[in-house]
Order: C-alpha cells, then sequence, then structure tokens
C-alpha cells in the first residue's frame, strides 16, 4: 500500500499525463496513477496498492516512480506511506441498538468554559448545551497536552505522548507499530472514516491509519464543507456500523468569525482590531520576548472574535444534526463532542497555545450524548482524556464507555522552534483530585495549584521550594511520579524521528508553531 501526491502548484502547471507507476523486478504492475486535481488544497494525494500475490515466498525487488516533469515543467511530486501489509477480512457490522455508529466530532482549540454548559454566558453554545443536558458531561477533562499533534495521538492510540512519541514539531510521525482506534474498531468490523481540516493530523504523518476513508479538507472556512462531507459519507453506509472522525477548525486562530457575527461584537478602537495569522504570531511574540503593546483591552477583543467563532461553529453543528436527523442516522448513533486542547487569551500572559499546562490550555470539553444508551449526568473530577479511546472502542461494542474518575492525570509537552522559547523545552504535569503539581525539568522549577478554591491557577503553593521542602507528603508522592515518568521519556529512543520537509513546516507555520 502507499500514498503519493502533487503539490496544488505543480498540479495546476502539469499535463495531464503526470503520475506514478510500480514495477516489480522490472514489471510494471501498476499506473500510471493520477491524483485528482484538488479544489483550494494545497496538494492531491493518491492512496492505492498492488497485489504481490504472484510473487509470494520470493524476494523481490519493488520500484517506485514518479514523473516528475511534465511537458518541461517541473512539479513536486512525492510518495507516502509505503509499507508491504498481510490483509485479512473482517465482515462489516451492520448499525444496530446493540452495534451503534459512533461519531466523534473534535474543535480544535476549545477551551471548556467557552461553553454555556461549563459556565459561559447563556447564548454562547444552545446547540452543544442541548447535548449536554441530556448526555453525559465531564466537568474536568483533561488533554495530555496543550497542542494538536500529541493530543490527537494519544486519542488515537491512548497512550501518553511520551508512549506514542508524537511530542514535538521535530517528532510528529504516527509511528505504523502503534494500533490505532480506527484501526481497532475496523478489526472489529467498523467501517472507518476521518474528515480533517487541520493540516497536522494528515496522511503524510500517517494519521490515517486504519481509516478507510480519509478526507483532508483543507480549506478556509472549513466547517460547512467538513460537516457535508462527513454527511454524505455517513448517507451513503447508513446501514453499516461507522466510526467519523470529524475534526473542525473553527475556532483556531486566527480568529475570523462571519462578518455579521463580527459586526454584532462590542466596538474596539485598538491597535489590533484583526486577529490575522501574522498578528497572532508577531503578538505572541512579542509576549513571549517581554515586550509588545498588546495588552488586556487588546486579548478581550481577541476572546470576543473566539467566542463570535464558537458560536458560529455551534450554529453550524446545530444545521448539520438536524440534516443528519432528517436522515435518520441520529437513532442509535453514539455522538461525541470534544476538543484536542484549550486556547490562552493573556491568563498566564501568553496567547494561543502550545506553550504550558495550565487548565485554559488542557482542560477540554467531553460531552457524550446518546439517549437511551448513555446515561445522562455530570462527572465532576478529573479524567485523563485519553481514557477516550477505549471508551469509544467499548461504545461501539453497546458497552458502558468505562471512563472513571479518580486516578492522576498526567500532562506533558515538548515544543521546538516558537517565538520566544527555548530550542527544546519540556513541562510536565500531574493532576490528582484538585492538586495540580507542574514541572519545569530545564529549570528545576515546579509550580503547585489548589483548584478547589484557585480555578484560574493564579496562587502558586510552593513559593520557590521544592516539593521535598513543602511537607506535604502527598505532593511529595505527585513529584516522584513525575520524576519517573519524565526519566522513562529520556531513555526512549525517538523512534519516530522525522525532519520536517518544507511542506510540513509550512503548515506548522501557517498555525504559528514554528518561525
Amino acid at each position: 500500500t502507499w500514498a503519493a501526491a502533487l503539490d496544488g502548484a505543480s498540479l495546476a502547471r502539469a499535463a495531464p499525463g503526470v503520475g506514478f507507476t510500480v514495477r516489480v523486478d522490472g514489471e510494471r504492475v501498476g499506473g500510471p496513477f493520477a491524483p485528482a486535481r484538488p479544489v483550494l488544497q494545497r496538494e492531491a494525494w493518491l492512496a492505492g496498492e498492488v497485489a504481490l500475490d504472484p510473487w509470494a515466498g520470493r524476494e523481490v525487488t519493488i520500484e517506485l516512480a514518479a514523473d516528475p516533469h511534465a511537458a518541461g515543467t517541473a512539479v513536486r511530486a512525492g510518495w507516502s506511506d509505503v509499507r508491504v501489509v498481510r490483509r485479512g477480512r473482517v465482515p462489516r457490522r451492520r448499525v444496530g441498538p446493540d452495534r451503534p455508529r459512533v461519531v466523534v466530532v473534535l474543535v480544535d482549540s476549545l477551551r471548556a468554559d467557552a461553553l454555556g454548559c461549563y459556565g459561559a454566558p447563556p447564548g454562547a453554545s444552545p446547540t452543544l448545551d442541548r447535548l449536554a443536558a441530556e448526555g453525559l458531561v465531564f466537568d474536568r477533562a483533561l488533554a495530555p497536552a496543550p497542542w494538536t499533534l500529541p493530543s490527537v495521538a494519544s486519542l488515537f492510540t491512548g497512550l501518553e505522548p511520551d508512549a506514542h512519541g508524537v511530542v514535538s514539531d521535530e517528532r510528529a510521525v504516527l509511528v505504523d507499530g502503534l494500533e490505532t482506534l480506527a484501526e481497532r474498531l475496523a478489526a472489529d468490523g467498523v467501517t472507518t472514516g476521518a474528515f480533517v481540516t487541520n493540516r497536522l493530523v494528515a496522511r503524510a504523518r500517517n494519521f490515517d491509519q486504519g481509516f478507510e476513508t480519509f478526507a483532508e479538507l483543507f480549506l478556509e472556512p472549513a466547517v460547512e464543507p467538513l460537516h457535508a462531507a462527513a454527511r454524505d459519507w455517513l448517507v451513503e453506509r447508513r446501514d453499516l456500523q461507522t466510526f467519523a472522525y470529524v475534526h473542525a477548525m473553527e475556532p483556531h486562530d486566527p480568529y475570523d468569525p462571519p462578518p455579521a457575527r463580527r459586526a454584532a461584537l462590542p466596538a474596539y478602537a485598538g491597535a489590533h482590531p484583526d486577529a490575522t495569522v501574522e498578528a497572532v504570531k508577531q503578538a505572541r511574540g512579542a509576549l513571549a520576548q517581554g515586550g509588545g503593546r498588546f495588552g488586556a483591552p487588546d486579548a478581550e477583543h481577541w476572546r470576543a472574535l473566539y467566542r463570535a467563532e464558537v458560536a458560529h461553529w455551534d450554529a453550524a453543528l446545530g444545521r448539520w444534526l438536524a440534516e443528519l436527523e432528517a436522515a435518520g442516522l441520529l437513532e442509535d448513533t453514539v455522538l461525541v463532542v470534544t476538543s484536542d486542547h484549550g486556547e490562552e487569551f493573556l491568563d498566564h500572559g501568553l496567547l494561543t497555545h502550545g506553550h504550558a499546562l495550565y487548565e485554559e490550555l488542557v482542560r477540554v470539553p467531553l460531552v457524550v450524548w446518546s439517549p437511551g444508551r448513555v446515561r445522562p449526568g455530570r462527572v465532576e473530577e478529573p479524567v485523563p482524556w485519553i481514557a477516550l479511546r477505549d471508551a469509544l472502542v467499548a461504545l461501539a461494542r453497546g458497552d458502558d464507555p468505562g471512563m472513571r474518575p479518580g486516578e492522576p492525570v498526567l500532562l506533558a509537552t515538548e515544543f521546538g522552534q516558537r517565538p520566544g522559547v527555548p530550542a527544546v523545552q519540556r513541562v510536565a504535569g500531574v493532576a490528582s483530585g484538585t492538586r495540580k503539581l507542574l514541572w519545569f525539568p530545564s529549570e528545576e522549577r515546579y509550580e503547585l495549584y489548589d483548584l478547589a478554591d484557585d480555578p484560574a491557577e493564579r496562587r502558586e503553593l510552593l513559593r520557590g521550594r521544592s516539593p521535598a521542602e513543602s511537607g506535604d507528603p502527598a505532593t511529595a508522592r505527585l513529584a516522584e511520579l513525575l520524576r519517573q515518568r519524565v526519566e522513562t521519556a529520556r531513555r526512549r529512543a525517538p523512534l519516530n524521528a522525522a525532519p520536517l520537509d518544507d511542506e510540513m513546516r509550512a503548515a506548522l507555520g501557517e498555525l504559528g508553531y514554528v518561525r
């Protein structure tokens, strides 16, 4: 199996015959394959496979060839996800009361407190609030990291970032040896499909493992085409038990709500009226370096733009659910709405995400809705968001999701090139009950918070002391758990290290992760 691509600019000028071929011991067995021309996308990927049965038991040379030139003009072509696999056949399961379809809607950068069901003012998110009133709400679902790649990799694998290794810009490949959620469900007869609008959750980084359909909808704006693609896929497979992963980019920066919603915002006369990609980068970089003129009024304006995008997404979700209901697709369905991380608006002095483990960045919404199947209610204790992976497997089998609060929740992040941040910096954390301990290994510094009376993490309790010096055995135990985890990470080989290619660096740059 393999995937090959031409980038959008190359495809626009390529001759019709440009494509890819596969040869075994010099004999052409496939091709020329040509990817479909993209619409408003940077690249066109073509997934394919060639049967090797005639050469079973023999040692052969497999040659993959791309035509890099067309009509005398160079084009950018590339291969990805090349592997030899042994396939097994699993009967497709039909949807029914005991085998529901499962739909996960992941809303990128959605902080929990931007939603009415998590304390935002009434009217912030009426669609999701209705689902929450009828479903199971987790008050403190904690994502394992404050940015997309490690969090989504944890969702797909059920592993903490240090275990799956997708921890930084420079280590961003989901390795083949890990069984993903989609692979587990597919082996159980579930038909799987993913619809993604974040360029990081991409086939090029092996996030398509186990998905029969993997649609990359790198469009702006994206929410309506995203919903339409997922809806059509579900309708076409209405009789099958399906798992759909729907990854929306709104309200990720830049914060750009539709004109009607922007017009309804309070007047703003400051220096930062628009949260463009470049404006966000410059403001974040200046703040990280201790300078810049970006202040609280600017942050509140951007927060208002962000909330307007949340409202826009929530309204789009309502329309989409109405379409699914009209098509008869909400019966025998488990719907999960969540996010991969939150967003900061000077809560702790910076903007956007990816740089810390405070609540505004790792506390994410988690609502499970399936009337008659999932009992409504709220879970107040912290739960590890990565437990959602096994919960989804259980839900697809018609079982109780099995997410149990009470265990310590481990958090970690590592990031490479970000404005104002050292080349590699690790932050680790653990949450247990209402207590959260953060560790900055490079500085040998700790921070301790008690969220029971300090939910915004304003009052650091250690005040420069180490956990051992605090005299609190529980804090010392949390610190020991953290030390063991970081030492384990240091001993682990970087199996998925991969240099950034130009395209991935450009995607990371657009999202503000690299310069």
